[in-house]
């Protein structure tokens, strides 16, 4: 579950991008990209699975079944990156500069946010029973999100500042009414 966990995002951002070629009516493009894909992630799976062959692994390592799905994500990220080239050339308007650090950004905030929860695991002595662990999860969820946003907003992400200003509005809209 970890390993798709990392491999989540970039499978969104292809499927995303997928979708946005069909959109402008261009399917030929993500086809032969996943064809590609296809016989690379066949490549990488043999690898982060310790190379095997009949004479046993040719590699190293192994990482057995989260290698796989290690391999798929390798194959979207490279994905991603070809389709968002080739969208570019076909669009000619899409900000890779002000992306890029926006992904930085909220990548840090991710750290940030990472940090807090473990922090809130480690050296908060939760009971083990079931409101111990609801509460640990509520706590520990709550704090990290709150920590996200504070980072990412802290940075000069736009939409995480929008997202605050209408939980502002609604929260302002509900303490009016009582």
């Amino acid at each position: 579950l970890i390993a798709y966990g990392f491999g989540m995002p970039v499978y969104l951002g292809r499927d995303l991008l997928v979708r946005i070629f069909y959109a402008i009516g261009n399917g030929q493009t993500p086809f032969k990209i996943s064809v590609i894909g296809i016989l690379l992630n066949i490549f990488f799976d043999w690898i982060l699975v310790g190379g095997p062959s009949p004479w046993g692994n040719q590699l190293p390592f192994n990482f057995g079944a989260p290698g796989l799905v290690f391999a798929t994500a390798i194959i979207n990220l490279i994905t991603c990156i070809i389709l968002l080239i080739k969208l570019q050339f076909e669009l000619k308007i899409l900000p890779f500069k002000e992306w890029t650090f926006d992904t930085i950004k909220i990548l840090i905030a991710g750290l940030f946010s990472g940090l807090s929860l473990w922090i809130c695991k480690s050296f908060i002595i939760w009971p083990q029973n079931t409101i111990g662990i609801i509460s640990e999860l509520i706590f520990s969820g709550s704090f990290g999100l709150l920590t996200f946003l504070f980072v990412c907003n802290l940075t000069g992400i736009q939409e995480v500042k929008v997202l605050i200003a209408v939980f502002k509005g609604k929260l302002h809209s509900v303490l009016k009414r009582t």
